[in-house]
C-alpha cells in the first residue's frame, strides 16, 4: 500500500527555507550593488581622463578625485575647528623634521588652539572652498605666516610660507622631495620633470601613473622671501596642453 505523503512535514522545510532566503538574500543584492557601483565609479573616472589604475591604488590621487566632486559653494574664512588645528600641528613638527623645516617661520609650540581669543597672534584661521581647506597662521611680530593646504582627510597637500627676511638656501628639487614624502608618495616611480611656471624659481613633477602633479616656486627677490609648494590632480591633456604653451 502506498504511503500517503504528509503535507505537515513540508511545512517546516519551507519555513525554514523561506526564512533563509529572507536572511541571505539583502546580502546577496548588497554585494551586488556595491560591485556595481564601484565597477560605475571606477569607469566614470577612467572615461573622464582622470584616474587610471595607477591613480585609483594611490590614496591621495583617490582622495583628491573625490574632492572634486565638492564643489565650491562661496568662500568662508573662520577660526580652525579641533581637527583643523590637529591637522597643522601634526603637519608643522613633520615639516621641522623634514627638509623644509629650515622655511619655518615659527616653532610649532607656537600653534595656538581654537580657544585662542581673536585677533592674538598666533591664532590660526581657516578659508574653505570646497573640499580644500586652507589653514593659516601669522606671526604680527615678525611678519611671517605660513599657510597648509588640506584635502578632505586631512592630508596634507601643500604649503606657502611668508617671510619678512630672504628664505633659507633650499634645493627645489629636494623641496619637492620633502613634501612628496610627507604626502606619503614615496612609492611613485615615473616622476617626469616639467618647465616650471609661475614667480621665481620654479619647479614642477607630473606622474602620469597617478595624474599628480607636484610644483615649487620660490621668490627671494623682493627683499623678504616666499615659497609655494603642491600638490593637485590634472588629467594628461591638461598637463600635455601646459606644456604646448
Amino acid at each position: 500500500m502506498k504511503k500517503k505523503f504528509d503535507k505537515r512535514r513540508l511545512l517546516p522545510a519551507l519555513t525554514l527555507a523561506a526564512l533563509a532566503l529572507a536572511v541571505l538574500a539583502p546580502f546577496g543584492w548588497f554585494a551586488a550593488r556595491d560591485a556595481a557601483l564601484d565597477g560605475r565609479r571606477l569607469l566614470s573616472a577612467k572615461d573622464a581622463g582622470l584616474l587610471g589604475e595607477a591613480g585609483q591604488q594611490n590614496a591621495l590621487a583617490r582622495r583628491l578625485y573625490l574632492d572634486r566632486s565638492k564643489a565650491a559653494a562661496g568662500y568662508e574664512t573662520r577660526p580652525a575647528n579641533a581637527d583643523e588645528t590637529q591637522w597643522y600641528a601634526g603637519a608643522r613638527h613633520a615639516l621641522e623634521a623634514s627638509a623644509l623645516g629650515v622655511w619655518m617661520p615659527e616653532p610649532a609650540a607656537d600653534v595656538a588652539t581654537p580657544e585662542t581669543a581673536a585677533g592674538e597672534e598666533h591664532e590660526l584661521w581657516v578659508s574653505e572652498e570646497g573640499a580644500v581647506r586652507r589653514v593659516a597662521q601669522s606671526f604680527t611680530g615678525s611678519g611671517d605666516g605660513l599657510t597648509l593646504f588640506f584635502a578632505s582627510d586631512g592630508t596634507l597637500t601643500g604649503l606657502q610660507v611668508n617671510a619678512a627676511a630672504p628664505l633659507a638656501a633650499l634645493e627645489l628639487d629636494k623641496a619637492a622631495d620633502a613634501l612628496a614624502e610627507l604626502a606619503g608618495l614615496e612609492a611613485i616611480n615615473d616622476w617626469q620633470e616639467l618647465p616650471g611656471k609661475g614667480y621665481g624659481e620654479a619647479l614642477a613633477r607630473y606622474s602620469p601613473g597617478t595624474q599628480l602633479y607636484l610644483h615649487v616656486n620660490v621668490d627671494n627677490a623682493a627683499g623678504g622671501g616666499f615659497a609655494t609648494l603642491g600638490l593637485a590632480l590634472l588629467p594628461p591633456d591638461s598637463v600635455a596642453a601646459d606644456g604646448d604653451e
